[in-house]
């Protein structure tokens, strides 16, 4: 089993930022998780997030099997769109 975790935000009420990555443990994710307190992301120009800015209310995990995790990667790599870690 290998999950899924997808990011949704909003910049500074202008456009939404999404994207999603593939873990293939929860351990992965976790350790991911662990940092965000301090995690600061950037995009564009100007844009992104600074540090406190994003929370674990901004992803959402679903638990998907090992064949979609490969149709996902497979199409789009091992994470697509705008992902902070």
């Amino acid at each position: 089993m290998k999950i899924l975790v997808k990011f949704k935000k909003n910049w500074a009420d202008e456009f939404n930022c999404n994207g999603f990555k593939v873990y293939d443990t929860e351990q992965a994710w976790q350790a991911d998780v662990m940092t965000l307190p301090e995690l600061e992301y950037e995009f564009g120009t100007n844009e992104g997030w600074q540090e406190g800015e994003i929370t674990v209310n901004d992803f959402t995990v679903v638990d998907i099997s090992n064949e979609q995790a490969q149709a996902l990667k497979d199409l789009f790599g091992n994470e697509f769109g705008i992902f902070p870690f």
